[in-house]
C-alpha cells in the first residue's frame, strides 16, 4: 500500500472540525458499478454531478483521516467568514485516482474571494491513501467541461495520454433553443419579446447568465431544458426552434451555450410539456 501523504497549503486556513454538514448538502446518485466507460453528467463548472456515493464516501474518508481539511463554512451577518468545500471533477477507476476541486473562499467588505486548487486522491479498498496536488490547473477546468467519460482528464493531465480524445469545444453546427407562442407569434419565455421566422437578433455575451442568446447543441436537450421560475411566459405554449448562431459564445456546460447573435431558421417540434 502506498505511504500515507497529508496535503498541506501555505496558507493558514486549516480546519479542525469534523466534516459533516456540507456533504448532506450535495446531489449524490448511489453507483455501485461504474467503469472507466461510464457516461457521466456535469454541471456548467464542470463538476460531477450528481456525485456518486461511493467515491464521494472516499472524499470524506480523507477529511476524516486529516489527509484533508474537512469541509465547512462560517460567516457572520455582513458575510464576513470562509468556506471550504469539495467537488470531484473525474474519476480514473482502473488506476484508483480522482481529481477533487478544492474551493476555499474568504468573506470580507469587499465581497467574497475563492481559491481553487485541484488535489489528485488515490484511494485502495475505499480509503484515501495519497494526496497530492494535481498538475495542469487550467487544463483540468477545461477538459472537465467537455470529458463525458470517467477517467479522460486524469488520464490526460496526470499521465500525458494523447490518445485521449475529448470532444471538441468549438461551437457546434447545429443550435435549437425553446421558445413560446403566443397567439402565433414567437417570443422568449423569458422576457416576452418576439421573435420572427428569419429574424437576427444580436446581444452581448456576460459571464455567469447575464446576457446573451441561451440555447443547445441537442434538439433533445433543448426540449428538456428548464427555464427561470420568474420567466413572463412560464405556462405559455412551446416550441423548438432550430438556429444559426455567430459572435461571441460562451459554454455553460452540459450541452448549453450562450452566443450574441442568433437568426431564427425554423420550427423543430412542439415541446410536449414545459420545461420547468
Amino acid at each position: 500500500m502506498a505511504r500515507r501523504t497529508r496535503y498541506r497549503p501555505d496558507r493558514r486556513d486549516w480546519v479542525t472540525t469534523t466534516p459533516l454538514a456540507i456533504a448532506a448538502t450535495k446531489p449524490r446518485q448511489e453507483i455501485t458499478d461504474m467503469t472507466d466507460r461510464q457516461t457521466i453528467t456535469r454541471n456548467r463548472y464542470g463538476a460531477i454531478s450528481p456525485e456518486p456515493v461511493k467515491y464521494r464516501a472516499i472524499v470524506l474518508d480523507a477529511q476524516v483521516q486529516g489527509l484533508i481539511e474537512a469541509e465547512g463554512c462560517e460567516f457572520d451577518s455582513r458575510r464576513r467568514g470562509w468556506a471550504l468545500n469539495y467537488d470531484i471533477y473525474d474519476i480514473d477507476i482502473p488506476s484508483r485516482r480522482m481529481i477533487v476541486q478544492r474551493r476555499y473562499t474568504v468573506g470580507d467588505k469587499y465581497g467574497l474571494h475563492p481559491t481553487k486548487t485541484y488535489l489528485l486522491i488515490s484511494w485502495f479498498r475505499g480509503r484515501a491513501t495519497t494526496v497530492e496536488v494535481a498538475p495542469a490547473k487550467a487544463l483540468i477546468a477545461k477538459l472537465a467541461k467537455v470529458a463525458t467519460r470517467l477517467g479522460q482528464v486524469v488520464a490526460r493531465v496526470c499521465d500525458g495520454d494523447t490518445s485521449v480524445k475529448l470532444p471538441s469545444a468549438s461551437i457546434p453546427r447545429q443550435a435549437y433553443k425553446q421558445l413560446a407562442v403566443v397567439d402565433g407569434q414567437l417570443r422568449s419565455i423569458f422576457s416576452g419579446r418576439p421573435y420572427t421566422i428569419g429574424g437576427t437578433y444580436r446581444e452581448s455575451v456576460r459571464s455567469h447568465h447575464g446576457g446573451g442568446y441561451y440555447w443547445y447543441a441537442d434538439k433533445h436537450a433543448a426540449s428538456a431544458a428548464s427555464v427561470p421560475s420568474a420567466s413572463k411566459l412560464l405556462d405559455a405554449p412551446r416550441v423548438v426552434v432550430r438556429l444559426r448562431v455567430a459572435g461571441g459564445v460562451r459554454s455553460y456546460g452540459g450541452g448549453k451555450y450562450a452566443s450574441s447573435r442568433m437568426t431564427i431558421m425554423e420550427v423543430m417540434e412542439v415541446c410536449d410539456t414545459p420545461g420547468v
